[in-house]
């Protein structure tokens, strides 16, 4: 699929994965979840965790988080009952929680995230892992 546009704004990644969702609705099966080692380690949990699906735990994971390595940083805000991820380059994604440090995401740049808290668990920041990068330290703001 190829998108093309005068605007900055348009985000055509986003646009032409879903004129493929619409055409490739049903042909694939999903994938399964990772159950491979997390950021942490530990074992990834093949479902979420239904009793962090809630807007309340999400909400302490509000805030923006920036990178100094990358030079960026990402808006994770609560709509609804999901956890959204913002970056002005990229389209916005859910960060869904498997456990209570753990998220994951469908980008593959964002695929696991660890949730790093103080003595009095208040999140100081996450570390991001993927099939290439592993602990990609994003400091909260």
């Amino acid at each position: 699929v190829v998108v093309m546009t005068n605007f900055s704004s348009a985000n055509p990644g986003a646009k032409a994965l879903a004129i493929a969702d619409l055409f490739l609705e049903g042909k694939f099966p999903l994938p399964k979840p990772a159950t491979n080692a997390g950021a942490n380690g530990a074992s990834i949990s093949p479902k979420p965790d239904p009793s962090l699906q809630n807007a309340a735990f999400l909400r302490t994971l509000e805030g923006v988080y920036y990178s100094d390595e990358l030079q960026t940083g990402y808006t994770l805000a609560v709509r609804g009952d999901k956890l959204v991820a913002a970056h002005p380059r990229h389209a916005d994604f859910e960060l869904v929680p498997y456990r209570v440090n753990e998220l994951q995401s469908r980008t593959s740049f964002f695929s696991e995230v660890e949730v790093v808290r103080d003595n009095q668990s208040h999140v100081l920041g996450i570390r991001v892992s993927n099939g290439r990068v592993r602990n990609l330290w994003f400091k909260k703001q």
